[in-house]
């Protein structure tokens, strides 16, 4: 596949027709990987340890790095990692049940950080979280299920947010009514 921004992880920025092995660095491995996901240009992958790494595109910062330079390599993130998620140029991880960091683009807020701020390292979320109990990113946004109750932010327009507000902007909304037991999020 296209592995122009270094999002196959083996270490280069050329197209390949065959598959290729995941690296931290030359010769070694990414091993231990128990979920992985994948983003606009960029992938991360938790190991059975609970340590995210990710790579690819960071041209916004969506690996984590603390810049902006691609990463052809897998770049040990985060650790102690429970849950994460990837929208198109963005990336959150949970640490705990109330522990919610994201980092990447952030033009429309969706990080949840209250700014439009890009964020080039994990960042964390100030919420009142009661217990994330599931994750999820889109294009431009994010959502939570807190507890069941439903929570999101990031690009609003259309409703998207699902909140009565067609804003192009908003931290983490308040709990969406019509969702009150939610066990499972998806986001396109």
């Amino acid at each position: 596949g296209d592995g122009t921004m270094g999002q196959l992880g083996f270490g280069g920025n050329t197209t390949q027709m065959t598959p290729q092995l995941v690296e931290i660095s030359p010769g070694v491995p990414l091993t231990g990987v128990e979920e992985i996901k994948g983003g606009g240009q960029h992938f991360c992958a938790r190991t059975s340890t609970a340590n995210l790494f990710c790579w690819g595109n960071n041209g916004v910062g969506a690996i984590g790095t603390g810049g902006t330079a691609a990463q052809p390599w897998a770049f040990p993130t985060m650790a102690g990692v429970n849950k994460f998620a990837l929208g198109a140029n963005h990336t959150c991880a949970t640490t705990g049940p109330t522990n919610l960091f994201c980092w990447g683009d952030n033009v429309y807020s969706q990080t949840g950080d209250n700014t439009t701020t890009q964020r080039n390292s994990p960042t964390p979320i100030t919420n009142s979280f009661t217990g994330i109990v599931q994750l999820a990113a889109g294009g431009n946004n994010t959502c939570v299920s807190d507890m069941g109750d439903v929570k999101c932010w990031g690009y609003g327009v259309d409703g998207m947010r699902g909140v009565g507000d067609t804003g192009a902007l908003a931290a983490a909304s308040s709990a969406i009514t019509s969702f009150t037991s939610a066990v499972d999020l998806a986001m396109g």
